[in-house]
């Protein structure tokens, strides 16, 4: 958590307008294009104030305790300091690790492309502007929406009481597990499957662990135009993007544990059409969450033993602790192209494998799960393994 250097004296000046925060941001990027930011704080009659509560946080510090490797403990006021530090975009990015630093949430640039017939020139084009799926008015009112989130969440937690915030924790914790796969399958029954339609992981009630379906660089896309499960549940939680920050990217053999997070919110829609919804009473306000990575299958084939076996490593592991309850869903199929059906049964082997329960958590339509899971209940952990390798491998 290395600071850039900068002039401190600048953090403690009064901001009563944009142009002062745009001035003070400047100052730090050395960018001065911040026109999200310019339209969200037009739009936000209380920005300013939320913007000082900001600054009076990011004066405050601590030193990060990491004794125990890959593992840390933060009172929600060390939480609150380290976000508002990535507000200020006052990290200096590391390799391995996820973007720190709320800085691409503050601009959208318009796609300029200058005529050539050179393909290899076009693609080069593409890359500098940071475009891929959506248009600019898409990707700008989706930063719009993200900054709601934000900004809710440190308007809330300015109103806890210092001691409160002291006495409350959330635990960050990476783990390792080297594996062979022909020594953790075994005969063992597969365990009970409740399959939820229409459902969001989120929204279990449950004494349960949550499937973050996490890309390797924790967050994936948060701090930018990213906008699926993973991001989704950053927003409703803001202190899982301290994960952001201070754990590195997932290894093969790892998962990343997040214990009594905070959900500061509730929303809508999904991708561009996300919206910010304040928390009703009825939803359960701190959860635990498992953060695994599948393979992006969009460039390499899924129907390998090797892929196959990597994702059930992967699943054992993140579904190896204390709670007896795992709340998963259609982990790895959407913006990675994972199949359906393969994913649900990797998971369900997983899950049996660590004698966890595994509520299945479905948007729209879950008759896939349904019928799959219906030809394959009878079977043991053994005999569910040799199906996927029998029916899979392509």
């Amino acid at each position: 958590m290395d600071l850039i250097d900068f002039d401190k004296k600048i953090l403690s000046k009064q901001i009563n307008n944009f142009t002062d925060f745009s001035n003070l941001l400047t100052q730090i990027t050395k960018i001065s294009n911040f026109n999200v930011l310019e339209y969200y704080i037009n739009l936000d009659k209380n920005s300013i104030k939320t913007i000082n509560y900001i600054l009076y946080l990011s004066k405050l510090t601590f030193k990060l305790d990491n004794n125990q490797k890959n593992k840390f403990k933060l009172n929600r006021l060390e939480i609150s300091i380290i976000l508002a530090n990535s507000f200020l975009c006052l990290y200096k990015e590391k390799n391995n690790f996820s973007k720190m630093n709320f800085i691409n949430l503050y601009k959208e640039n318009k796609l300029i492309i200058n005529n050539t017939n050179n393909y290899e020139e076009f693609c080069l084009q593409i890359a500098k502007n940071e475009i891929n799926n959506g248009d600019y008015d898409d990707i700008f009112n989706l930063k719009i929406e993200k900054l709601k989130f934000i900004f809710n969440y440190f308007n809330q937690i300015s109103k806890i009481n210092i001691k409160n915030q002291l006495e409350s924790y959330c635990i960050f914790e990476k783990n390792s597990i080297n594996l062979d796969i022909n020594k953790i399958i075994c005969k063992s029954k597969l365990s009970k499957v409740n399959i939820y339609n229409n459902k969001k992981i989120e929204d279990s009630l449950n004494d349960d662990i949550k499937v973050d379906f996490a890309n390797k660089y924790i967050g994936g896309g948060i701090l930018n135009k990213g906008c699926v499960q993973e991001e989704i549940l950053f927003l409703i939680h803001p202190e899982l993007i301290v994960s952001c920050i201070i754990i590195e990217k997932l290894n093969d053999n790892e998962a990343l544990f997040i214990y009594n997070v905070k959900r500061y919110s509730n929303y809508s829609g999904y991708g561009y059409d996300i919206k910010f919804l304040n928390l009703p009473n009825n939803l359960k306000q701190y959860n635990n969450f498992v953060a695994i990575d599948a393979l992006n299958y969009k460039y390499i084939n899924q129907y390998t033993k090797d892929n196959i076996d990597r994702e059930i490593k992967k699943c054992y592991i993140g579904f190896n602790n204390n709670y007896n309850i795992i709340s998963s869903g259609n982990w790895g199929c959407g913006a990675f192209f994972g199949n359906i059906e393969l994913k649900f049964l990797i998971q369900l082997l997983s899950a049996s494998l660590n004698n966890k329960q595994l509520d299945y958590y479905i948007i729209n339509n879950c008759n896939k799960i349904q019928c799959i899971y219906n030809k394959i209940h009878h079977l043991n952990c053994n005999e569910l393994y040799n199906y996927i390798l029998t029916n899979y491998i392509k």
